[in-house]
C-alpha cells in the first residue's frame, strides 16, 4: 500500500493520534507491517512522534493535545484564545482531564494537563480545527473553570472574555454543577459586576478571596463574602 493511501486511511478513521496497534486495526495489518509503515512515514515527515509509542498525522499541537488522553478538553486561557476572547499570544495549551498525565511538549508548544474529578468534566465538545479537531470547553464552562483555578487565567481575563456576550443561565448552571462554594461566589460577584441579575447566592459563612493566587486580601464584599483582591473594570 502506498504511503499516501495509508495516510488517507488514517485520516478517514478520525484517529489523528495513534499507536502501532491502532494502525494495525485500521489497515488490517500485522503489528510488524504497521511498524514498517510508521518508520517510513516518519522518515518522510508524513507523521510526527508525539510521545513514546504515539504518533500524529497532524502537526497542530492544539489538535494533538486533546487526543492524547480521554476524556479531555482545552480550557482556561487557551480556550479563551480559541474562542477569540483573548487578544494576547498564549505560550501553553491547558488541557483538563479526569486522568493524571505529565506535561509534555509538541512542536515547541508546552501542553499542560490539569486533573479534575469526573463530576467536573462537562461543558465541552468537538470543534473543527484545520484538518483535524479539538475538544474545547464552552465559553461558559471555560469561565467557571477559570473561577475554580484562577492561576490558569485571572478573573480579569474572564471578565474581559464575557463582556462581548455569553449565556448567563448556562454559566449559572455550570457554576452550580462545579459543586464549589467559591466558584458560585466568584461567578455571582462577576455577573453582578457585568450588570446581570443572578440566582446565585452564598450558602455558607466561609469567606473566600476573589483570586486565591494573590496574597493580599483586598476590600471585603459582605454580600458575596469575598475579599476583592484583583482589580477588575
Amino acid at each position: 500500500m502506498r504511503l499516501h493511501k495509508v495516510l488517507e486511511e488514517l485520516r478517514d478513521s478520525g484517529l489523528y493520534v495513534f499507536k502501532t496497534v491502532d494502525m494495525s486495526s485500521i489497515l488490517h495489518l500485522s503489528n510488524n507491517a504497521a511498524s514498517v509503515y510508521i518508520y517510513r512515514m516518519k522518515q518522510k515527515e508524513m507523521i510526527h512522534a508525539v510521545e513514546k509509542g504515539k504518533f500524529s498525522i497532524s502537526s497542530d499541537p492544539f489538535a494533538v493535545s486533546t487526543q492524547l488522553v480521554f476524556p479531555s478538553y482545552i480550557s482556561f486561557s487557551t480556550s479563551l484564545y480559541l474562542h477569540g476572547r483573548l487578544g494576547q499570544v498564549i505560550d501553553n495549551i491547558y488541557v483538563i482531564s479526569s486522568r493524571k498525565k505529565k506535561h509534555m511538549a509538541f512542536m515547541d508548544t508546552e501542553i499542560r494537563f490539569i486533573k479534575f474529578p469526573s463530576f467536573r468534566i462537562f461543558g465541552y465538545g468537538k470543534k473543527r480545527k484545520g484538518d483535524s479537531f479539538v475538544m474545547l470547553a464552552d465559553l461558559e464552562k471555560t469561565a467557571v473553570d477559570c473561577l475554580h483555578l484562577p492561576r490558569y487565567a485571572p478573573v480579569s481575563q474572564v471578565q474581559e472574555a464575557l463582556s462581548p456576550g455569553f449565556d448567563k443561565e448556562l454559566l449559572e448552571d455550570y457554576a452550580v454543577m462545579m459543586k464549589s462554594e467559591a466558584v458560585r461566589r466568584r461567578a455571582g460577584y462577576l455577573l453582578e459586576l457585568l450588570g446581570e441579575e443572578t440566582k446565585l447566592k452564598p450558602s455558607t459563612g466561609t469567606v473566600y478571596k476573589l483570586n486565591p493566587t494573590i496574597k493580599r486580601k483586598g476590600k471585603y464584599n459582605s454580600r458575596w463574602r469575598l475579599y476583592i483582591n484583583e482589580v477588575l473594570e
